[in-house]
């Protein structure tokens, strides 16, 4: 029997589960957004994460914003807020939550593209 991409995929990221710390990964996203993110350590220690949004819409020859980009990350600190940036400077407002060791973040409506820099009580 030829077995599906897909079915070795999920076999191969169940197995992975198994052996992580409360059965959760470093990163997870809801639902499946068109997003690239990638968690990065600033050299004070905390972290920041990168968030691009690959939504292109051909009609309109624009990346189109995505609603609601939920994503759940393994932080090694407290969080107690966030500082969102986008490229144009625009002010961008997240729900974000803190709990047992992991940040959720909601953002409403994602742009092409933002750093969430995660507060810690050690922020400058």
């Amino acid at each position: 029997k030829v077995c599906d991409p897909a079915e070795k995929l999920w076999g191969f990221v169940g197995s992975i589960r198994e052996v992580l710390p409360d059965r959760r990964f470093q990163l997870e996203v809801e639902g499946r957004p068109d997003i690239g993110l990638n968690p990065h350590r600033l050299t004070d220690g905390r972290t920041a994460v990168h968030l691009v949004n690959y939504q292109f819409h051909r009609e309109q020859d624009r990346v189109v914003p995505i609603e609601r980009v939920t994503f759940r990350l393994r932080v090694d600190r407290p969080v107690e807020g966030l500082a969102l940036h986008t490229l144009d400077g625009r002010e961008l407002g997240a729900e974000c939550r803190y709990e047992d060791g992991y940040l959720m973040v909601t953002i409403p409506s994602m742009p092409l593209y933002v750093l969430v820099e995660c507060l810690t009580a050690e922020s400058p």
